[in-house]
């Protein structure tokens, strides 16, 4: 069910977040999805203060609005709000599904910088300010 495996909603190769409501841990059910406007394989996530920091290989890192999930769990309220394409030798073609790019995210540090480590040009060091 993922973008490289061209199966479900990720067939078009969109990195797709798959929701799903764990208040039953022995009965997860899969609320909906979100898809990132870039094609990508998505790799590492973290949520912070109501944004996901997505680590997506080749579109490199892009931050997503989540604040909505629980008001509506069905994804089509997240919205894109902020990104940096370490790789943007692709985006002329709206994104390759291939394994380049950004490796993780590290969005944890007070003072608001992110880590983004891409595996071609090494770690940057980005402030989101939106």
């Amino acid at each position: 069910l993922d973008e490289q495996d061209k199966t479900g909603v990720a067939a078009n190769g969109r990195t797709t977040t798959y929701i799903f409501n764990i208040t039953s841990l022995a009965r997860p059910t899969n609320t909906g999805y979100y898809q990132s406007p870039a094609k990508s394989i998505d790799h590492n996530q973290y949520v912070l203060g109501g944004l996901s920091y997505q680590s997506n290989y080749n579109s490199g890192l892009r931050i997503v609005d989540v604040r909505s999930a629980e008001a509506d769990p069905t994804g089509k309220s997240f919205r894109q709000v902020g990104f940096f394409d370490c790789h943007p030798e692709d985006d002329s073609v709206g994104g390759i599904v291939e394994f380049s790019g950004s490796w993780s995210v590290y969005p944890y540090f007070r003072s608001g910088y992110i880590l983004l480590n891409s595996i071609e040009r090494g770690v940057f060091a980005l402030k989101y300010t939106g």
